[in-house]
């Protein structure tokens, strides 16, 4: 009876695998015959923007008519790739065409970005940057959220490439703001800020604005002031705050470790290089730093917040503040970009060439306005306004761990980081894939979700297993997917 069940069970599997098969070819096939398909409307399209015998008109109303194609328009609704096909048809057609092909898109593109950011290319190949930025800058208000953002990032390059640096950062700046996650718009940013420093364009004068708020922190402090007050004006909040922190900081002095990463490099090296003669970006040493983070730390909690489970975000200390009748507009804003942005992780951070303090190239590089940080469990890059006291004497490769939150747009750190060499940083990012991979394997096998094996190496001899150089790799690595 068992040897039947047992072949009726392969027979099952057998049909379901062939069927599965069989879905997989149909798809392939239906996708490829698709992308051929664009592929040689298009090329027919790319050839009609050369060709004299076609007139601009019949030109702009065949990329109406391609549009009706759900592929074809999916391909076009990228501004950057729209423009640069344009940029490649200017190529071909030459100037003059180029112009007339532009002006004839404009005119049939009411309701298509697409065509917008397509005839933008043409007019920047034909060396118009003044039409191709008004082009392009026309479509904006009719975007939502993520295509705006790619928008303004090829509005901002063209604003660049035309001189205007002070027109560039005012529209990146609002941007910024308003979708302060988007690491293109930031890239953009900061290649206009290393404008500036170059004196390109119309000079570090018409970025002066920017730069200026880019760097300072006082609103920063002022929210956390506003804060501390908030708190120390709450006698059941102040009495919470107080006692989880007096807990906190004696049960790291006792332990000298930082909770789940007690195990790192045994002996507890992680607590010593942390607590002791280890660097900090505090003043007082590696306590000092300590403390400051776990304040912080503590406005995403609050006193009614049950063992192993999340506040709300409305019952954090940070959303009673933001929800306070006293709270100035502003600083509610602030606060809750906070809850909602902020981020916790080992940050390297990029540009830093020079030996340590004192040297010339270091000093140099603290008077940039921003530096690019890799959060290297993550991978995610941000760029980021770290106070020169936060970079004093930091070496290459030097990780830092703490927050980083946006701030009216601009990504700051937090009151503290502690500092991390490489080697310490590598075993601690293993640690935290470890955790991730092993609280992946759980959630999986709770949700009837077979493994074939664990992702990563046996977690139960760490001694005997070579730590990945992660702070090398993190640059050359893609970002991990956001699940």
């Amino acid at each position: 009876m068992a040897k039947k069940q047992d072949r009726r069970r392969q027979d099952r599997r057998r049909h379901h695998q062939t069927v599965q098969d069989t879905k997989r070819r149909a798809h392939r096939r239906a996708v490829h015959e698709a992308v051929e398909k664009v592929q040689s409307a298009f090329g027919q399209f790319a050839g009609e923007s050369a060709d004299e015998s076609v007139a601009p008109e019949t030109f702009a109303r065949h990329a109406r008519e391609l549009l009706d194609d759900d592929l074809f328009a999916e391909l076009l609704a990228l501004p950057e790739l729209a423009a640069d096909r344009g940029a490649a048809m200017a190529e071909e057609a030459g100037p003059q065409r180029a112009a007339a092909l532009a002006a004839a898109l404009a005119a049939h593109a009411d309701g298509h970005p697409s065509l917008s950011w397509l005839a933008a290319g043409l007019a920047e190949g034909s060396g118009d940057l003044e039409q191709a930025e008004r082009l392009a800058a026309g479509a904006l208000d009719a975007l939502g959220d993520q295509a705006g953002a790619d928008a303004v990032a090829l509005v901002a390059r063209m604003r660049l490439g035309a001189g205007r640096l002070g027109d560039a950062l005012g529209l990146l700046d609002g941007w910024c703001s308003r979708l302060p996650e988007d690491e293109e718009l930031q890239a953009v940013r900061a290649a206009a800020f290393a404008h500036a420093r170059r004196g390109d364009g119309d000079g570090p004068a018409a970025a002066a604005g920017s730069l200026a708020r880019f760097a300072d922190r006082s609103f920063l402090y002022e929210l956390r002031s506003a804060v501390e007050r908030f708190v120390a004006a709450d006698p059941e909040l102040a009495r919470w705050h107080e006692e989880t922190a007096a807990t906190f900081l004696a049960d790291v002095r006792e332990s000298a470790g930082l909770g789940p990463f007690d195990e790192l490099g045994g002996h507890d090296a992680l607590g010593r290089a942390v607590l002791e003669a280890g660097p900090s970006a505090a003043s007082g040493g590696g306590a000092a730093a300590v403390a400051a983070l776990r304040a912080e730390w503590a406005w995403l909690s609050g006193p009614d917040r049950m063992d192993g489970e999340d506040l709300p975000d409305d019952e954090t200390v940070l959303g009673r503040f933001c929800r306070a009748a006293g709270t100035p507009p502003e600083l509610a804003e602030a606060g809750r970009a906070w809850l909602r942005h902020v981020r916790y992780g080992l940050w390297q951070v990029w540009g830093l060439e020079g030996p340590g303090a004192g040297s010339d190239a270091t000093a140099q590089e603290r008077r940039r306005p921003g530096v690019w940080v890799t959060d290297l469990v993550t991978r995610r890059q941000l760029y980021v306004a770290i106070p020169p006291e936060q970079l004093e004497g930091l070496p290459r490769w030097s990780v830092l761990a703490g927050a980083m939150v946006p701030v009216a747009g601009v990504w700051r750190s937090g009151a503290a980081m502690l500092v991390l060499d490489p080697a310490l940083a590598d075993r601690a990012v293993a640690a935290a894939l470890d955790t991730a991979d092993h609280l992946a394997q759980v959630l999986a096998r709770e949700l009837g979700i077979r493994l074939s094996r664990p992702r990563r190496p046996d977690r139960r001899r760490p001694d005997r297993r070579r730590i990945a150089p992660h702070g090398v790799l993190a640059d050359l690595e893609p970002p991990m997917e956001e699940a």
